[in-house]
């Protein structure tokens, strides 16, 4: 089977380049035509007054993230993994009703 860590620096791979596609498509939306420009700082549908502190959060958190993950057993990030897919699952069904 795959590692658990080879499996992971996969997924995060992937998420980054559907988060660049994704990001790019929603700048090239022109939100005068689909909906209110309330948020400052907003082009298409990206605000900069929202996603600029939570890329300077990610940036500043991520090798924190990353070197806690090295020390981590395999066991563990599995359960912590675990844990957060339930926890999302459960969002997303008490979100349906």
């Amino acid at each position: 089977g795959i590692s658990i860590r080879k499996a992971a620096s996969i997924s995060i791979g992937v998420v980054m380049l559907l988060a660049v596609g994704v990001s790019t498509s929603y700048l090239s939306i022109d939100p005068s035509n689909t909906l209110k420009n309330s948020l400052t700082y907003q082009f298409g549908y990206i605000s900069l007054s929202i996603s600029v502190p939570i890329l300077v959060g990610v940036f500043i958190a991520a090798p924190f993230g990353v070197k806690i993950a090295q020390r981590t057993s395999a066991g563990l990030l599995r359960i912590i993994f675990g844990i957060v897919m339930v926890i999302l699952f459960i969002k997303t069904l008490i979100g349906l009703f």
